[in-house]
């Protein structure tokens, strides 16, 4: 009797395994025999679900976000699920960020890289607009962004009560 793989289960494993990986050693440093190896895997075994490390990585991409986004859901109060998506980004946000890089130094035209980052700002742009509408879903995104990347820069740990009263009078017009 055939074995039966449930192909996306393993190709969503394979991923959530790698993001670790594409984290600590960044998209250049990894060849996909290096990936299929730290993954306990044969070149050919990670080929059969991934056909390169860009498709893998674009993956890894799609998981870690639709897992974040999954937090804002419909709320009475619209300003707490947008400030735990941030402080869940805070998390990985500077390595994320250099990981990002890394990629997008990788692809060789500005047209490829711009191709691949629009749908990912699309998507959370969109998922904001379900919580707060289109109107505002921009200048909170900006607001997200604006607020991580001041975090990553930062020496010190720094309150979120400022960026929590930002986005309520945001949110509130």
């Amino acid at each position: 009797m055939p074995k039966i793989v449930d192909h996306q289960n393993i190709r969503e494993k394979i991923a959530r395994k790698a993001i670790p990986l594409f984290r600590e050693e960044g998209y250049r440093a990894l060849s996909f025999r290096t990936i299929a190896s730290r993954l306990e895997l044969s070149k050919s075994g990670l080929y059969h679900y991934f056909k390169n490390k860009k498709e893998l990585f674009e993956f890894c991409g799609a998981i870690i976000l639709s897992g974040d986004l999954s937090v804002l859901s419909i709320s009475d109060d619209p300003v707490e699920p947008l400030l735990l998506l941030t402080q869940k980004w805070s998390v990985f946000f500077r390595e994320e960020l250099r990981l990002l890089i890394d990629f997008n130094q990788y692809i060789t035209s500005e047209g490829d890289r711009l191709d691949r980052m629009k749908p990912i700002f699309e998507n959370v742009q969109h998922s904001i607009e379900q919580l707060i509408g289109v109107d505002k879903s921009y200048i909170v995104l900006t607001m997200i962004l604006g607020e991580l990347l001041m975090r990553s820069l930062a020496k010190d740990e720094q309150s979120w009560s400022l960026f929590e009263k930002s986005l309520r009078i945001v949110v509130a017009r």
